[in-house]
């Protein structure tokens, strides 16, 4: 595990509702057209637009957040255009909390909080979350092991 960097991003399954809507929007004008009745070209349109719109805007949404845990520090890299970085050192934290609502037990994503003294950075919304808890956990140990040993900093 050593050099090891794990990436992420906000998962997928979180859209899920807007995905539901978007289908379920396609299939109740497929059953209006398949009963003969006459739909309005601008009811039509305005369903193709807000189903390309929300899938862009969950593509952007997702896209715009990313977390890498490094050896030394957690990372969160927020934005497309403007980019904002907010880096927690390792030794710093103090602890590491997994919070799950329901939904999000559901669907097996999870928020990972990396609690430092002052500061909290969460890493909302991802994939698997008790293999990335476990994942930080190890770096946060392997650091504090390698501070009380010295080991590590050219000290032998």
């Amino acid at each position: 595990m050593e050099g090891e960097i794990l990436s992420i991003r906000n998962s997928r399954k979180i859209y899920i509702p807007v995905y539901a809507m978007i289908l379920i929007l396609f299939f109740t004008i497929g059953a209006i057209k398949y009963q003969g009745k006459d739909i309005n070209e601008f009811a039509v349109k305005s369903a193709v637009a807000f189903s390309i719109i929300g899938i862009i805007w969950t593509e952007m949404h997702r896209v715009r957040n990313k977390y890498q845990i490094t050896d030394t520090a957690v990372i969160h890299l927020k934005g497309l255009l403007f980019k904002t970085i907010r880096k927690t050192d390792i030794h710093a934290l103090s602890d590491a909390v997994l919070m799950q609502n329901p939904w999000q037990m559901i669907l097996g994503i999870g928020d990972v909080s990396a609690n430092a003294f002052s500061e909290v950075n969460v890493l909302k919304n991802i994939n698997d979350p008790h293999y990335v808890i476990q994942f930080l956990e190890e770096k946060m140990v392997k650091k504090t092991a390698v501070a009380t040993t010295g080991k590590g900093r050219g000290n032998r």
